[in-house]
């Protein structure tokens, strides 16, 4: 009875020490990151810590998959048209074929054209168009309001704003301030179901079907039920960063980042980032769990088997939350338990050194 309630009270006290050595690994982690943070010699760090996202990893893991909702999306790119009259021809041909959706990622605006009658052929061309969707751009102006550029057209169609991340794209959004943005109003059309507020968009492993007018044949009746995107894809103003892709490419024409996040908007089971506060309270759990393990193997054990183990759970962590996101499609961020098993050792002497058998 005697040993028993040795024992508990033994591991009782080991538990406690855990705590307390996990509540300084926080607090080293808290005053790493600070500095990191407030220190200017460590500016470039910390934009490069602002800029990662584990989702990126994932996907480049991923690469190759084909995603279902993407199956029914077709690029139409027509940096080769000369003029408003070809894109005109170009969208009777589109039309005639019975797509579900049109999306313009095009503004044409009344000043440019010296042609009245291609306006007018392109305006009934975008008329005849089965559910028509254009763009809109929103120009920041010097006091803080908003200049919306739109078709000379654009009175009585569906619009959508096509303004993306200024940084790295990653997330498919419904809404622009306080508009719809161009992918939402595709998928307003298509969906059959809601959809959530945002998703991450796949930039590793969609195949989308490409059709360049002027340089390759394309059968036409393919473009049957099919949302249409239609939009410059050699227009370098109109490039934006995003994670690696599947070929290495680090920039992405806006056209296909809009594709893009309609099929991430539209699929049925989208990619998800866990919520921070989730995250880091798993985390936090993982971390205690470690150290109770360092506490509870032999303390005559060399450091270097503490060193191997934490190394091993350190290496652990992107394989487990990968097939999170492979199985559930939640991207986990294991930062605060990577580092946490990296510093636990330090921690654990640290703590032995103060409070002594």
């Amino acid at each position: 009875m005697r040993h028993r309630e040795k024992q508990k009270g033994k591991g009782v006290k080991t538990a406690i020490k855990a705590v307390i050595t996990t509540l300084l690994l926080l607090l080293l982690m808290w005053g790493g990151r600070a500095v990191v943070v407030n220190t200017n010699a460590f500016n470039p760090l910390s934009a490069a810590m602002d800029n990662f996202h584990f989702s990126d990893i994932y996907f480049h893991w991923h690469r190759g998959h084909n995603a279902e909702a993407a199956q029914d999306i077709v690029l139409v790119d027509i940096q080769y048209l000369r003029d408003r009259e070809e894109i005109a021809t170009l969208l009777d041909s589109i039309g005639a074929q019975r797509p579900r959706v049109v999306a313009l990622d095009v503004i044409f605006p009344p000043a440019v054209s010296l042609e009245p009658v291609a306006d007018s052929h392109l305006a009934a061309a975008v008329a005849a168009s089965p559910q028509a969707v254009l763009a809109q751009n929103a120009v920041p102006l010097p006091d803080g309001n908003w200049r919306i550029e739109r078709s000379f057209f654009a009175d009585g169609y569906r619009e959508g704003m096509v303004n993306l991340s200024a940084s790295v794209v990653r997330y498919a959004e419904l809404r622009f301030d306080t508009q719809p943005t161009f992918a939402a109003q595709v998928v307003s059309i298509v969906a059959n179901r809601p959809v959530g507020e945002s998703a991450l968009i796949d930039f590793g492993g969609v195949n989308l079907m490409r059709w360049t007018p002027g340089v390759e044949d394309f059968y036409l009746p393919a473009l049957e039920d099919k949302i249409v995107f239609f939009g410059d894809l050699g227009d370098l103003r109109d490039y934006h960063n995003i994670p690696v892709g599947t070929g290495g490419q680090s920039r992405m024409a806006g056209t296909e980042v809009h594709a893009l996040a309609t099929a991430a908007l539209l699929a049925e089971n989208p990619y998800h980032t866990l919520p921070r506060w989730l995250g880091i309270c798993l985390q936090i759990i993982l971390i205690f769990l470690f150290c109770w393990l360092l506490y509870l193997l032999p303390q005559t054990m060399d450091n270097w088997v503490h060193g191997a183990l934490q190394i091993a759970f350190m290496l652990l962590m992107l394989p487990v939350c990968y097939l999170l996101f492979v199985g559930l499609h939640i991207v986990c961020s294991p930062t605060i338990a990577i580092v946490g098993f990296g510093l636990a050792g330090l921690a654990k002497n640290i703590i032995d050194a103060i409070i002594k058998e």
